[in-house]
């Protein structure tokens, strides 16, 4: 058994304030990615919702909107304007009644995304990775099923 001089009493205090900074960095950026996890899958779902109700009526982007910011509220309430940004698109603008395109001979597909940039928790990450945002994007497509053309 070594007996510690005065100089060695210290050094395990050094090495754990050493050790305890990078533990910290890691849970905070642990934290911070599971919430973007978590905001990544309720804005798919939020664009799946849309996009079962844009299949059936696939120009009414207006009607599209309201279905997925109101899908937007739970458990993190995204739904207000502005905060996520909503972009219907059709596969084939010009036949939007039509579920099938017959010059290509494939379905017309109506398309989702969604774009969201959310805001890291802890700002000292945001100074290692060099944003203080992290940007979310969520793209769904399904066919046109049952187009209802007036």
């Amino acid at each position: 058994m070594k007996i510690k001089t005065g100089k060695e009493i210290g050094q395990s205090f050094v090495e754990l304030s050493m050790l305890a900074v990078v533990l910290v960095i890691i849970l905070a950026g642990v934290a911070d990615f599971g919430r973007a996890y978590m905001i990544f899958l309720e804005m798919r779902d939020a664009a799946q919702e849309g996009l079962a109700y844009g299949s059936f009526s696939p120009t009414d982007f207006t009607g599209i909107e309201v279905r997925i910011r109101e899908t937007l509220k739970d458990p993190f309430d995204l739904s207000g304007p502005g905060v996520v940004t909503i972009v219907p698109s059709l596969s084939n603008p010009s036949k939007p009644c039509s579920g099938f395109d017959s010059s290509t001979m494939e379905p017309n597909e109506i398309r989702v995304t969604l774009l969201y940039q959310m805001p890291l928790a802890t700002p000292f990450l945001g100074a290692i990775i060099n944003t203080q945002e992290i940007p979310l994007v969520a793209k769904v497509s399904n066919s046109i099923l049952a187009p209802v053309c007036k």
